[in-house]
């Protein structure tokens, strides 16, 4: 049976300590490039769990395909045996140990998988063609999707351990135009540009079917990422707006236009989701007449990365330009893509955000405060949504205005309040006389964030002498 009522000391010195080793911070790095070659990379995915990212840079032997974690340096995964040097890192598994891409085998392109274990392997090609590219692969690695020249023309495959190369046309055409981008985490769902050039989604039972096009197009649109259940779908197309839009669909309200970046050419394409559909993430037009990267979501429609990286996370990214946000995990806090980095050189990077804030609420005692007052506590008590457990906020992570921490916590799990109590004196050190509004933040134990704001009228009355 849980405890209801847990009273817990922790001394102000150790709070201060370990106050920065809990709290969730939020990140931005480039990632280099591969060592003997031009100073260039692109990061094209990152792993469902966020832990790894693939993409493409220049080695001492030509464009090499590389696989970067952030507990070791970027490596690169070589190449299949060409005349040739020459591979790309096009996708990667959920936990980051399979990667899947194209690479030069003498005088053609082939599909290839890589793994720990064996390297990097051919996955062949379609009857009757003589290339093969892979674009996306399954989260436990064993189904891959791309594109395949074949005796009918381009056709979109999806490839198996057991089953091998399968395309997934429609077998009754005579002739084909069409690929496959991506697949959903189990691998029954795959999404891509179909002949006629529509978006399409696929799965065993229905085939392709289309998904149309926006609104005032001209009967174009293309798919490039999908949801871990299949349901949400996100790519370009094009619309009344401009020749490429930026688009999000599912079954229930069909294909949506997700508009573009303020100021520039109209020209907005989507790149990834994370794993619900709720974030996408991908390049658009600004006013600075380049591509820049965009993050959306349905509350703060599309925005400019660096913007929000800046302005929301307090991250430096001065000389940064990004130009594109590839790939997002599947929790969307982790974001990767490319840009001019500040020496002018194309680089791909990795930004790291904080889960976002849920909101509390909750109420400072006593609700005058005198700064001519001496010594004593404050409190505050802390009411979380009933979804989460009191028992669950971090007692070294509970801050006041940002700098402040808690003397001591109390969690009283039967009325579902968390109680703090903060130094008078401290407090007083940073207010001023008038209504002053107080926000108290905290973490949770897996790192989720919340704040809550209360007011308290501050006073400045000496007290007379008799």
């Amino acid at each position: 049976m849980k405890t209801q009522t847990i009273l817990f000391f922790v001394i102000i010195a150790c709070l201060f300590s370990s106050a920065a080793t809990y709290a969730t911070t939020a990140s931005f790095q480039g990632l280099g490039d591969l060592p003997g070659g031009s100073v260039w990379s692109v990061a094209f995915a990152v792993s469902a769990d966020g832990s790894t990212v693939v993409g493409d840079s220049y080695s001492g032997s030509g464009r090499e395909a590389f696989r970067w974690t952030s507990s070791g340096a970027m490596q690169g995964l070589g190449c299949l045996p060409a005349d040739s040097f020459c591979s790309t890192g096009e996708s990667v598994s959920g936990d980051g140990t399979v990667v899947v891409g194209r690479s030069d085998s003498g005088s053609t392109m082939v599909a290839y998988g890589w793994t720990l274990s064996g390297g990097m392997e051919g996955l062949g090609i379609l009857e009757g063609g003589s290339w093969s590219k892979a674009y996306g692969v399954s989260d436990d690695g064993f189904v891959v999707v791309g594109v395949s020249l074949s005796s009918r023309g381009q056709d979109a495959f999806r490839w198996t351990a057991t089953g091998g190369m399968m395309s997934l046309s429609d077998p009754l055409l005579e002739s084909v135009h069409c690929w496959a981008m991506a697949t959903c985490a189990d691998g029954s769902v795959v999404v891509g540009m179909g002949t006629g050039g529509q978006a399409f989604r696929w799965t065993q039972t229905t085939g392709m079917v289309g998904l149309g096009d926006l609104p005032g197009g001209d009967f174009f649109s293309e798919a490039s990422a999908v949801s871990a259940d299949g349901s949400v779908i996100v790519g370009k197309s094009s619309s009344a707006s401009g020749w490429r839009e930026a688009f999000r669909w599912t079954q229930s309200e069909g294909m949506v236009a997700l508009g573009d970046l303020p100021g520039g050419q109209f020209v907005s394409e989507a790149m990834d989701v994370s794993a619900d559909g709720s974030v996408v993430v991908g390049e658009g037009w600004s006013a600075t007449s380049t591509s820049e990267a965009f993050i959306w979501d349905a509350n703060n429609g599309m925005q400019k990365l660096k913007a929000v990286l800046e302005n929301d996370y307090d991250l430096d990214l001065t000389g940064w330009t990004l130009h594109n946000a590839t790939g997002i995990s599947d929790d969307g806090l982790t974001i990767v893509g490319y840009g001019k980095n500040p020496y002018g050189n194309e680089e791909a990077w990795i930004a790291i955000i904080s889960k976002p804030a849920i909101e509390v609420d909750i109420d400072i005692n006593p609700n005058k405060l005198n700064l001519q007052s001496k010594g004593g506590l404050i409190t505050c008590q802390i009411w979380l949504p009933e979804a989460h457990d009191v028992a669950d906020v971090n007692a070294y992570s509970v801050l006041l205005e940002d700098e402040i921490g808690a003397e001591w916590i109390w969690y009283n799990e039967q009325q579902h309040v968390v109680m703090a109590k903060f130094s008078r004196l401290d407090m007083q050190d940073i207010l001023e006389p008038g209504e002053v509004e107080l926000t108290v933040t905290g973490e949770l134990l897996d790192g989720t964030r919340f704040a809550g704001t209360d007011t308290i009228k501050v006073i400045h009355n000496r007290k007379a002498k008799p």
